[in-house]
């Protein structure tokens, strides 16, 4: 099962272009031998559009987490 993507996981700790690279590349373009299912969407979604994906997600984080991960190195 894919972690929760509602503040309550671990995605807010990353920046949005690590998260927009992980949606567009997927993860396994990060982490060598990855086995898992999260797999990218760059052949199906265009930039704009993971961007409008983690403006979705991003819209259900509580505030203070939201604020964190403003701070990282955004694009």
């Amino acid at each position: 099962m894919p972690p929760p993507l509602n503040g309550t996981g671990h995605a807010w700790h990353h920046s949005d272009k690590l998260l927009h690279g992980i949606i567009k590349n997927g993860i396994g373009f990060y982490v060598k031998d990855y086995k898992g299912k999260m797999n990218g969407f760059g052949e199906v979604l265009n930039d704009e559009q993971i961007d409008l994906v983690l403006g979705y997600i991003k819209s259900y984080w509580k505030k203070d987490l939201y604020e964190h991960q403003i701070k990282l190195d955004n694009r």
